[in-house]
């Protein structure tokens, strides 16, 4: 299975009050939607988030990044396992000047969780079982609260 379709939009959303922090105010937020279209149908959805004033990312990055790197081709799964195994080895095309990696990650968050979502329901899988595949060490269950007596 690879994705049929893929798609990623810019989303500005409204929030009902500004929000600042030490490095940035803002009344809006600017987010990558990305959606994953399986060919059964099955739809999956995937938010990023680029933030100049921390990554360097710009919603406009982002989009160009994700039109210079082959996102379907690299997208296989006959299995959860393979669909897990293919989000962790997408690779976009580089960044000229990221001396730090981080710049392609709110469009690499964007598609993955899209595939992920879109695969997860192909093959009746949740989010809850990508710990125990991709850090299987860090898997221990615990109460949500605790029983009264």
């Amino acid at each position: 299975m690879q994705p049929a379709g893929f798609t990623v939009s810019h989303v500005r959303i409204p929030l009902k009050r500004a929000i600042k922090h030490a490095s940035h105010s803002r009344t809006h937020t600017d987010s990558l939607l990305a959606c994953c279209r399986l060919p059964d149908g099955t739809t999956g959805y995937g938010e990023g988030l680029p933030r100049d004033y921390v990554t360097g990312e710009t919603v406009d990055g982002a989009l160009n990044l994700l039109k210079g790197s082959d996102i379907p081709g690299q997208l296989r799964a006959t299995d959860w396992k393979q669909a897990v195994a293919a989000a962790e080895a997408l690779n976009l095309r580089p960044v000229p000047g990221d001396h730090r990696g981080i710049q392609g990650n709110a469009a690499r968050c964007a598609v993955e969780l899209a595939w992920l979502d879109a695969c997860g329901k192909a093959f009746g899988q949740g989010v809850d079982s990508l710990v125990p595949l991709l850090a299987p060490k860090c898997t221990k269950r615990l109460p949500l609260c605790a029983t009264a007596r």
